[in-house]
């Protein structure tokens, strides 16, 4: 009888421009297995990034010297069972319909990550099954929502920076579900929240300051629960 197979042993990718062995992100993706780590060293990374296999991303080094940028596409788009994004900048350049990050799958951790978009939002989450947990990220300067939460997605989204966004901080519809807890959420020029058509969600422990409109504000069969926020609309 054969020794027992142990679990899957993970190897590390590493991507630097200057000295390889990948020199590009989609080099390492496409070699990546499943639990695989890609390791992305210091450069701007001008390209698209589809995950479609179970992997770890992860910034080596000060997140603002990792930058992942592309223009006129989604940054990130995710769309497996689990992956880990952490540690890098991520920017959404020009107009159009684009996301910095979308997820429209699976349990995705994207953590200690600094995200802007010019364009539609910084993360969009939605279809159901869609399990995300968006962690200690600064979410700033986007030309629409900082996070869309829609189509009966849930998620956690926790200790976040959100602000300066055009339209609003987070915004849940069309029966999402998210948890968002300990944020700082100011200066967006609408909504802090905003829940509406059929949106739910649990909202504890925010601060909500500075923006147009201080606290969720629900309409159309939206029910959400909310405790332990500290909201102050901007004067």
């Amino acid at each position: 009888m054969g020794a027992p197979s142990g679990p899957p042993v993970s190897t590390s990718l590493r991507v630097n421009q200057t000295a390889g062995p990948f020199y590009t992100i989609s080099e390492a993706m496409r070699e990546a297995k499943v639990g695989d780590k890609i390791v992305l060293t210091k450069g701007k990374y001008l390209e698209s990034v589809r995950m479609t296999r179970p992997v770890q991303i992860i910034g080596e080094g000060h997140v603002h010297d990792i930058i992942i940028e592309t223009a006129g596409r989604d940054t990130v788009v995710f769309e497996t069972q689990f992956g880990v994004l952490r540690g890098v900048t991520l920017r959404q350049r020009g107009t159009g319909f684009w996301n910095c990050v979308d997820i429209v799958a699976g349990e995705f951790k994207v953590e200690g990550c600094d995200i802007i978009s010019q364009s539609l939002t910084c993360i969009s989450v939605h279809r159901k099954g869609t399990n995300p947990t968006l962690r200690r990220l600064k979410i700033h300067n986007c030309g629409g929502t900082g996070i869309y939460v829609y189509d009966s997605a849930k998620g956690a989204i926790e200790d976040c920076d959100i602000f300066e966004n055009a339209q609003s901080g987070v915004e849940i519809a069309e029966g999402a579900d998210p948890e968002v807890k300990f944020n700082r959420i100011r200066e967006n020029a609408q909504h802090g929240i905003l829940v509406h058509d059929n949106g739910k969600g649990f909202l504890t422990d925010n601060d909500i300051f500075k923006n147009r409109c201080a606290y969720s504000h629900a309409r159309t069969r939206s029910r959400h629960e909310g405790r332990n926020n500290a909201a102050v609309a901007a004067r």
